[in-house]
């Protein structure tokens, strides 16, 4: 009889945690900008953790670039958002993406394959960027993501990193 109760009791908790986990990612999956928020908003908020920061050469992301340099579908997208630069001395890149409805984790997978690239393209050139482009963040909320890496090595850009996700998770009703 104890052995029974102590198997229901196994399962009943393994199904309430079951029941958590798929409901914190329903409402995760649900998240939404704020009211008068927009992904134009959210990247230049972002951007202004980086004060007087001007990213060298920047190119705005389009639907090319999105696929070849980011390894994101543009039809994964709901739309997005971002710029980069072409200087060869700068590892800066700012990318805002509404994924589409499941599609979040091949957004996120491609920011972490452009993280990588960056950081091949700088391990051994320039030690100090290659150490911001390890320090770069992907923040991730319901169905948005943003690829954060940019910032003035003269400042503190590492608490800039978090003051850019803290800002960007605030966004959020």
């Amino acid at each position: 009889m104890f052995s029974l109760r102590k198997r229901m009791m196994v399962r009943l908790t393994a199904l309430f945690l079951l029941l958590q986990v798929f409901s914190s990612c329903q409402q995760q999956s649900q998240a939404r900008l704020r009211s008068g928020e927009s992904l134009s908003s959210l990247l230049n908020g972002v951007q202004a953790c980086f004060p007087g920061y001007e990213i060298p050469f920047n190119t705005a992301v389009d639907d090319e670039s999105l696929q070849s340099l980011f390894y994101i579908s543009p039809t994964d997208t709901e739309a997005y958002i971002g710029f980069y630069s072409r200087a060869i001395t700068s590892p800066d890149n700012l990318l805002v993406v509404k994924a589409k409805k499941g599609k979040l984790d091949a957004i996120v997978e491609g920011m972490q394959k452009r993280q990588e690239d960056i950081k091949r393209n700088f391990e051994g050139y320039l030690p100090d960027q290659y150490d911001k482009a390890c320090d770069g963040r992907i923040v991730t909320k319901g169905n948005f993501a943003a690829f954060i890496l940019l910032g003035d090595l003269q400042m503190d850009w590492k608490s800039q990193y978090q003051q850019a996700q803290e800002y960007f998770l605030s966004l959020f009703e």
